[in-house]
């Protein structure tokens, strides 16, 4: 087993703009998926690209800054199991968002804290503390809330939801997968190359499993300006998600779910005009809340760790 990165005393502002930074491109990643049926693309095709497009800009950098583009030994098995984590949750999410919208998957994101949380005490990853676990419990309260609305897109409740709220365990699993099994020494967006690459022969094999279509319906301006969209989205945002995960460890990784829940639904009314349920409104606030308190109390820890 491989040391997890140091989450110990990490500076504390870094964190916070990478935790913005990430939070907000998983919104907006959230957005482009939602997209992509209007525009003739399977929303697992879309994801598909992306990766590779992501992966091969990320790429371009790697050889810009003269470093090895792809990982090996220990680093590729990694980067496999991350792969694999990765696409699974996405390809449900992205599937998901075109029945339940954008702003009900975006605000699903913001489990993966409190599982998180919880699997990283079992383990030993994390310390206990008071004003953490508050935060954790609002956002148990705001999933409670999320869960008991009205999911479906037409007013009804919809199976997909369950869907959606099954990405969150997946990504927990993963977020603590990431942390334990960290490859000592290796680069961060080496290691997000590797789980986009990967990631990408996981789609490759979901898709020729459900018969699902390799691209678009027809190429066009718009077909091809969403996959650049979703590509450029993906090398950013998976670039700063290792980064935050490596300078700050899992449970404070996990709190990108929360910044996404809030940039999603903001993103969701003011291009798809989907107005937020009083429900998700209510669960929003409380996810809020949990975020504040979540962050006070690792800055506290943060300090008394110094």
């Amino acid at each position: 087993m491989v040391q997890a990165p140091s989450s110990a005393s990490p500076n504390i502002w870094h964190a916070v703009g990478l935790l913005i930074a990430t939070g907000s491109l998983l919104g907006l990643s959230a957005i482009w998926a939602k997209a992509s049926g209007s525009v003739g693309w399977p929303p697992m095709a879309l994801l598909l690209w992306a990766m590779v497009g992501g992966a091969a800009i990320q790429t371009v950098g790697q050889v810009l800054r003269r470093r090895v583009p792809m990982p090996g030994g220990s680093a590729l098995v990694f980067s496999v199991f991350s792969g694999i984590l990765f696409a699974i949750p996405n390809a449900m999410a992205f599937s998901a968002v075109q029945h339940v919208g954008a702003g009900f998957v975006a605000l699903c994101f913001a489990f993966p804290l409190m599982l998180t949380y919880a699997l990283a005490l079992a383990l030993r990853l994390d310390r206990f503390n008071g004003q953490k676990l508050l935060g954790v419990l609002f956002g148990v309260a705001g999933g409670v809330v999320l869960a008991t609305a009205k999911t479906g897109v037409d007013g009804g409740y919809s199976p997909w939801s369950l869907v959606a709220l099954a990405v969150p365990v997946i990504l927990a699993i993963a977020n603590i997968y990431r942390s334990v099994y960290w490859p000592k020494g290796s680069d961060s967006m080496q290691m997000s190359i590797g789980m986009l690459v990967f990631g990408a022969a996981t789609m490759v094999a979901v898709l020729l499993l459900f018969g699902i279509d390799f691209g678009p319906v027809a190429w066009n301006a718009e077909s091809a300006g969403l996959l650049a969209a979703q590509s450029v989205t993906f090398a950013v945002l998976y670039d700063v998600y290792f980064r935050l995960q490596k300078l700050a460890g899992p449970v404070y990784l996990s709190q990108i779910g929360s910044v996404a829940a809030v940039t999603g639904i903001a993103l969701a009314y003011l291009i798809f005009a989907e107005i937020p349920s009083i429900q998700q409104s209510i669960a929003a606030i409380l996810v809020a809340i949990g975020l504040v308190l979540v962050n006070r109390a690792m800055t506290r820890q943060t300090r008394a760790a110094a």
